[in-house]
């Protein structure tokens, strides 16, 4: 689940935060998981509406934020280096082992988690079943992580 958290995620901490707020809002909805589909891939879509929702707060708050008053207000809330130098890190990183994957699994896992997608749209996109996106999701969702497993032993 923390991997479809992560690209709406600022930084680690972030996700853990996501993550957890994720799982709460898994327990408290789980009156509402229907037994037709897998709990992961529904655990995993109710993590991604939290993370959405999240960012989207986050960016609505810094639109209604006002002009800085001073110079040092605008340098306090500029970036984190070494947390843009993260995060660019692991866009790159995640955008190498997306390049590994098959076309289709790319494509699907391109609509469902970067652009947001729901399956039903990504199924009509890729011109496959909705049973098919789900399948063709979490082969792709192993792979990436069987990668990312790799990178971490090579990489210390």
């Amino acid at each position: 689940m923390l991997e479809a958290i992560r690209p709406y995620a600022r930084d680690n901490d972030d996700a853990d935060d996501l993550l957890q707020d994720s799982w709460l809002r898994v327990m408290d909805q789980l009156d509402n998981f229907k037994q037709n589909g897998s709990f992961p891939a529904w655990a995993i879509a109710v993590a991604e509406n939290v993370a959405r929702t999240a960012r989207r707060r986050r960016e609505r708050t810094a639109e209604q934020r006002a002009a800085p008053d001073s110079v040092e207000e605008v340098l306090d809330r500029g970036p984190n280096p070494e947390e843009e130098l993260l995060f660019n890190e692991q866009r790159e990183l995640l955008n190498s082992a997306l390049a590994r994957l098959p076309d289709r699994e790319r494509d699907i896992v391109v609509l469902r988690f970067i652009e947001g997608r729901s399956t039903a749209e990504a199924a009509a996109e890729t011109g496959v079943s909705v049973r098919s996106v789900r399948a063709i999701q979490r082969r792709a969702i192993h792979r990436l992580l069987s990668m990312f497993d790799v990178m971490d032993k090579i990489m210390p």
